[in-house]
């Protein structure tokens, strides 16, 4: 199984309607997390995008 970098770089090569697509399946996929899941994963992002 690929690693989430090569996940990604493969994503980013993706004309931006096949990004589209895969960002709106990757959000439906969240609404399957718990409540609890979800707050700890939008936490960690929210820690990355200010720690950039």
């Amino acid at each position: 199984m690929a690693n989430l970098a090569e996940v990604i770089k493969g994503a980013m090569s993706l004309d931006v309607r096949d990004r589209a697509m895969l960002a709106e399946k990757l959000l439906a996929s969240l609404d399957e997390l718990s409540e609890d899941e979800a707050d700890r994963l939008w936490a960690e992002e929210s820690q990355r995008r200010l720690d950039q």
